[in-house]
């Protein structure tokens, strides 16, 4: 395992300079010596996914075992990937039967419920936004993008209220004060 190290350093490195070309080509051959190696499959999603190949970086992240520490994760990769896809439901259930972790990001919450939006669901979509905020209540986008629902399904008084919301948390928020200003 030693010796696969200094490979692995310079992977992380092309992926983090964004040299994804070589990344794929480093973690596909480290994978090839560790196949069972679920980081190193994620690493390598991640560099496809980079290149802007969808589809091949969905059957990487596919491959991630469930019982790994890196699944939920990956799945939030998936969904992104449906999206890109256009496969917007398949994006949606994946985000949906997702597990939650420790790692969890109000980002996750908005794009869940930027899809419902893009479906026309948005009951949906405000659902999955109230769920973001309870996990996330001093998160300003999240209450934004909350507002902006609840002003475009004609809820306009507790789209003020949430916008006032964004304002206690940001006082300098241009959006909301120009939500506000013209609402």
């Amino acid at each position: 395992r030693g010796a696969l190290e200094a490979p692995r350093k310079i992977a992380v490195s092309d992926l983090e300079l964004g040299d994804w070309g070589e990344a794929v080509h480093c973690f596909a051959a480290l994978l090839h010596v560790t196949p069972a190696s679920d980081q190193g499959r994620f690493y390598l999603g991640t560099a496809i996914e980079r290149k802007e190949d969808w589809k091949g970086a969905l059957k990487v992240f596919k491959a991630i075992s469930p019982d790994s520490a890196l699944y939920p994760d990956a799945l939030s990769h998936i969904g992104y990937l449906y999206y890109r896809l256009n496969r917007i439901d398949d994006a949606i259930k994946t985000l949906e039967e997702r597990p939650s972790n420790k790692n969890d990001r109000p980002e996750l919450f908005a794009f869940l419920s930027s899809l419902y939006e893009i479906k026309g669901d948005n009951q949906h979509a405000l659902s999955t936004l109230e769920r973001g905020v309870a996990a996330f209540p001093k998160d300003p986008e999240l209450l934004y993008q909350k507002g902006a629902l609840l002003e475009k399904l004609g809820q306009h008084q507790k789209a003020i209220e949430v916008m006032r919301q964004v304002l206690k948390i940001n006082p300098d928020d241009a959006e909301t004060l120009n939500f506000l200003a013209y609402t």
